[in-house]
């Protein structure tokens, strides 16, 4: 939910003339030094070239590279949910479940 200061509304937040910066665009016309020490990193890129900031082009390209190995890693764990029933026998059979007990644990491969 948005919530605005006195006296103002959406309205008064809204530019519908604005033209956006697309990713490809704002690469292919990126200064030669930020692409070089961005090492190509088009998310890099792309932040150092609209803020105006090489540290905050280099902050989003280790983030994406920690979000790779992360998700690397999760790609190799193994999700195990194991279930058991717990009821009541009568004369030997199985009459009804009172509680079921689930039990989940992550396996590394």
């Amino acid at each position: 939910m948005f919530s605005y200061p006195e006296g103002t509304t959406a309205t008064n937040f809204a530019f519908p003339d604005h033209i956006p910066d697309f990713l490809d665009e704002v690469v292919a016309a990126a200064n030669v030094d930020v692409t070089e020490a961005c090492g190509g990193n088009v998310q890099c890129v792309f932040d150092a070239s609209q803020t105006g900031d090489l540290n905050i082009g280099r902050e989003t390209m280790k983030i994406n590279e920690a979000n790779v190995v992360n998700r690397q890693e999760a790609s190799e764990l193994i999700l195990v949910t194991l279930f058991s029933m717990m009821g009541t026998k009568k004369a030997g059979n199985f009459t009804g479940v009172s509680e079921f007990l689930e039990l989940s644990f992550i396996v590394c491969a």
